[in-house]
């Protein structure tokens, strides 16, 4: 039997203000994608409400309704089922939880907002006829895992739904204003005996990260001198973390950021963990060159890069020059920056066979080694400049192989210039690389031919 996430994903059109829209849940998936495949756990994702109407049928009490037949659509043969709200991440080497458990309802105690619990459960008091309640049994609903012996009382849950709806919309909405189904379920399971498991440590599901000062690093030690490490404690300690806590519109920044921090963890495939550690153009950096234009880098110098070496002029952040550090012997990658020759040697810091220096075409004299084979040339982005850059080079070193980008950008007629120099200077195209026409680039242009081209003078 397989154990099975439910990913709640629902994007409810009505609130994309609120939200600042719904990226922040392609980050979720991502790392959830990952951490099922590597456990043998199947990934259910929950972006269809069953009832539409999401202002009276809310997306978290649907979540309840629906988890049983969506799971058994999709994975007949279940075990455990870990409810959990896209607006977490888990860390791709977090143990599998499911081996943590047993078959006891299993949750996270909510202690982060007491005064928001204690004027909560004071307002759903009356649905439950002043019941006795013990607030220091209050769960939080955004995480929890579950199994077949609680379908019965998940049937009890929505038939209270269904009975009270109106009165539960007007106060979720008017009244009392402390949430949806998180008090009324916690009232439930209380009511009903549920026997609730409590023991997983709260590094299972993180919340109110800014309120517990999660969201700083060990800045101490970088002051002293002992550490360059800026990953925030929540990435360093937990194993699932959630974005709650904080104004929602910030959620998408939130995840992006963390994202951006351990993205290459998310493979086990050499070449894309390579590649995940890098920016590029279309969604990351719009002076980068693209994912596919590395992916075509490496596959075609996998062979063609042995024992060479590669001038780079224009290497900016240093993303591409990390992609040549893997097929060349020696990269010499320059940029007319400091700033952006700084941030390319922390990007290469692994490297040992990068070695950078400034240099600003078209001003400075060309003094490297004439028998570099291989030049990037990706600094200047007019008309006239790139003609000047690729006749200099062509010029001064003995017969380089010349890899050109921009090919396909259809601004400030770099493609004619390239073209240009191609048919006056004898050269011919070798390999096309990186994206294709049409693609849209961050910047917000798109490409009117391939993104690049590898070049060779024609053979007499």
């Amino acid at each position: 039997m397989k154990n099975v996430v439910f990913l709640t994903c629902i994007k409810n059109p009505n609130h994309d203000d609120k939200y600042g829209g719904w990226e922040w849940m392609e980050y979720s998936k991502r790392t959830w994608e990952f951490w099922c495949k590597k456990h043998n756990c199947e990934l259910v994702v929950y972006d269809t409400p069953t009832e539409n109407d999401l202002a009276r049928f809310r997306v978290t009490w649907q979540r309840w309704f629906d988890v049983f037949d969506r799971v058994e659509t999709v994975v007949p043969d279940y075990d455990k089922i870990f409810m959990i709200d896209a607006s977490s991440m888990v860390r791709w080497d977090a143990p599998n939880i499911f081996d943590l458990v047993d078959n006891r309802f299993t949750a996270w105690r909510d202690m982060d907002n007491l005064r928001w619990t204690y004027e909560s459960v004071e307002g759903y008091k009356p649905f439950f006829n002043d019941m006795s309640f013990d607030l220091k049994k209050y769960i939080n609903c955004g995480a929890a895992i579950i199994n077949k012996n609680h379908k019965n009382f998940l049937q009890e849950v929505k038939t209270f739904f269904i009975e009270n709806q109106d009165a539960l919309v007007n106060a979720e909405s008017h009244v009392i204003k402390k949430g949806t189904d998180q008090t009324p379920f916690n009232y439930l399971l209380q009511y009903h005996n549920i026997d609730v498991s409590l023991e997983l440590p709260f590094t299972w599901n993180a919340r109110h990260l800014t309120r517990k000062e999660l969201h700083s690093y060990n800045w101490q030690l970088e002051q002293l001198g002992h550490s360059t490490d800026k990953t925030p404690h929540y990435i360093k300690y937990c194993n699932i973390w959630r974005f709650t806590g904080m104004s929602k519109d910030q959620r998408t920044q939130w995840a992006e950021h963390s994202w951006n921090f351990i993205k290459e963890k998310y493979t086990d495939d050499d070449i894309e963990f390579l590649l995940n550690k890098v920016q590029h153009k279309g969604t990351e950096f719009k002076n980068a060159t693209s994912r596919k234009f590395k992916q075509d880098i490496l596959k075609y110098f996998k062979e063609e890069g042995v024992g060479k070496s590669i001038l780079e002029f224009g290497c900016c952040h240093g993303d591409t020059s990390r992609i040549f550090s893997e097929v060349f012997k020696t990269v010499y990658a320059t940029d007319w920056r400091h700033a952006n020759l700084n941030l390319a040697k922390q990007k290469c810091k692994e490297c040992t066979n990068v070695k950078f220096s400034i240099f600003a075409c078209g001003e400075d004299s060309l003094t490297f080694d004439k028998d570099i084979d291989v030049v990037f040339i990706d600094a200047r982005h007019s008309y006239n400049e790139i003609k000047e850059d690729m006749i200099s080079v062509l010029e001064y070193f003995n017969n380089p192989t010349i890899i050109m980008d921009d090919f396909g950008n259809p601004n400030n007629g770099m493609k004619d210039a390239i073209q240009e120099v191609i048919q006056s200077q004898n050269l011919e195209i070798i390999e096309y690389i990186g994206e294709d026409k049409g693609f849209k680039t961050k910047s917000g242009w798109s490409m009117i031919d391939r993104e690049g081209v590898i070049l060779k003078k024609k053979l007499a």
